[in-house]
């Protein structure tokens, strides 16, 4: 059993088992650039959960106690890394059940950071590596964990773990930028490299730092590079869609990311070359015009302890009313709801936010019909009673809202 090594990993409880994976531990290096492990030859069995990496004629089978396959291969060492840190950060979160992370990346510009939550190829790693090439330190290019600071500041937190481009690196960058790149190429598979960044280019895991501003990606084909405002609403939208916090009850996470788009500016970057995107959030961040804002979470939230939904036809004359517990925040006239049994949240549009208020106190469905056809008296008043009673309808699907008993009904 000498071709055993066992990998401990700081801040994770679970080992990383490694069989026959001589050579691994360079790739491990790599890219946990300042996350500490420790490597042992463990004889003895391992207990409770853990990630589990074998080498075998074709390449590597991986597994472990937070994927949904029972196993996965891939071929080359770099790629089992990628699912490492993966597995790791699922192992991480399950372990500490109050923390929220974002799939993003976040680069320190002025001493705040700027977070680009992650969409589909819209390019933020090679922004990431674009603004490294211009001096800024990056924090994270994948996984950001966000906190809020005992002072009341929207924080992010630096993973420790190197910037991953995926190959070929695309060329409508600069001479200047792809030279950075090139030269700080690191490990690599046919699919990803990773930068090797070192000195202030990337900071150690666990430095926090106050995040100045989230920008949402637009990368598109010959277009001029353009910053401009976008809707609190939507960023926190999109704030939603990509966390990936498993633990976390739902009214926790909007708590937090209400806290986090209250404290940031707001923006929507459109371009075609990351090397004129880096150079427009350089210039626009150099010199922050607004104190650090501070925010504050909400101290207690209610929990809901009974049903998720209810499956009963809305009646016309039941009165029905908010369910108890269901956490609420608003932005730009839109209504954001965490589920009251804890593990969704749902956006509403300026009607449905409408109807959610008229029914913080109860009345039955006839009721809120006509004061939304008297609120809107030139819209067809079918198509009003229609969308009332849809909405009040998914509204008593979901558990939002719940039929009141008679002898609440006064």
């Amino acid at each position: 059993m000498n071709d055993l090594v066992v990998a401990h990993f700081d801040d994770v409880e679970a080992p990383v088992v490694m069989q026959g994976c001589e050579g691994l531990t360079e790739y491990l290096d790599a890219v946990f650039v300042t996350w500490p492990y420790s490597l042992s030859h463990c004889a003895e069995s391992i207990t409770g959960k853990s990630i589990s990496i074998s080498r075998h004629d074709q390449g590597f089978r991986v597994s472990s106690a937070w994927m949904a396959d029972k196993y996965r291969n891939f071929e080359h060492p770099v790629d089992v890394v990628c699912w490492l840190v993966v597995e790791l950060s699922w192992a991480y979160l399950e372990q500490n059940p109050e923390t929220l992370c974002l799939h993003g990346a976040a680069v320190e510009i002025a001493g705040r950071l700027v977070l680009l939550p992650s969409q589909y190829r819209a390019g933020k790693s090679v922004l990431s590596a674009c603004l490294a090439a211009r001096g800024q330190r990056v924090f994270g290019d994948d996984i950001v964990p966000v906190a809020i600071g005992d002072g009341g500041e929207t924080l992010g937190v630096s993973t420790g773990v190197a910037p991953r481009l995926r190959v070929p690196v695309p060329t409508d960058i600069t001479v200047a930028d792809n030279g950075f790149i090139q030269d700080h190429f690191g490990e690599a598979s046919l699919r990803y490299v990773y930068l090797d960044l070192t000195g202030d280019l990337l900071a150690r895991r666990g430095v926090a730092m106050p995040i100045g501003a989230i920008v949402l990606l637009e990368r598109l084909e010959a277009v001029e590079t353009s910053l401009e405002p976008v809707s609190t609403a939507d960023i926190l939208q999109a704030a939603i869609w990509q966390n990936f916090s498993r633990q976390m009850p739902s009214a926790n996470i909007l708590n937090v990311l209400r806290c986090l788009v209250q404290g940031t500016e707001h923006y929507r970057l459109r371009y075609s070359s990351a090397s004129d995107a880096a150079d427009c959030l350089a210039s626009t961040f150099s010199n922050w015009q607004h104190p650090v804002p501070l925010v504050q979470l909400v101290d207690h939230i209610t929990r809901y302890s009974g049903a998720s939904g209810c499956n009963a036809a809305l009646e016309p004359h039941q009165l029905v009313g908010r369910v108890v517990g269901v956490f609420e925040c608003e932005a730009d006239g839109n209504s954001f709801l965490a589920s009251p049994e804890g593990s969704s949240i749902f956006r509403l549009n300026l009607l449905a936010s409408a109807i959610w208020r008229l029914l913080e106190t109860p009345m039955c469905s006839t009721e809120a019909v006509e004061i939304v056809q008297n609120a809107f008296p030139d819209q067809d008043s079918d198509k009003v009673c229609r969308d009332v009673l849809e909405l009040m309808q998914s509204l008593l699907d979901k558990g939002f809202i719940e039929l009141q008993q008679l002898d609440n009904q006064s």
